[in-house]
């Protein structure tokens, strides 16, 4: 998961949710190269935070518009969880700083 180097700056992308219409800047927008696992095809994503909804957060698919996760903090449901990242899987996330990871669970 990397942010999208081919966004331009100056775009402003509208994903509409089920609840509202979102103005994202291109520098919010996740892109995973590969998609995810049987979502291949949907790339680029968005994450909702809000105080309302926590401790969900919220992965909006830009395409298609109603394609979206509901995620969590793992360590909220199970506190001694050890995810092991290793270096291959660093080099692809381009982690230089792990503790600066934010991890999610899709639920």
């Amino acid at each position: 998961m990397n942010k999208n180097p081919a966004m331009n700056d100056a775009m402003i992308i509208k994903p509409y949710t089920r609840l509202v219409s979102l103005t994202i800047r291109p520098e919010h927008v996740f892109h995973f190269p590969q998609g995810l696992p049987a979502f291949e095809d949907f790339k680029n994503y968005v994450f909702t935070i809000s105080p309302e909804t926590s401790p969900f957060v919220f992965m909006q698919a830009l395409e298609p518009a109603g394609l979206s996760f509901v995620c969590v903090d793992p360590f909220l449901v199970h506190p001694q969880y050890a995810p092991r990242i290793g270096p291959a899987d660093q080099d692809v996330l381009r982690l230089t700083r792990p503790d600066t990871l934010m991890l999610l669970s899709i639920v």
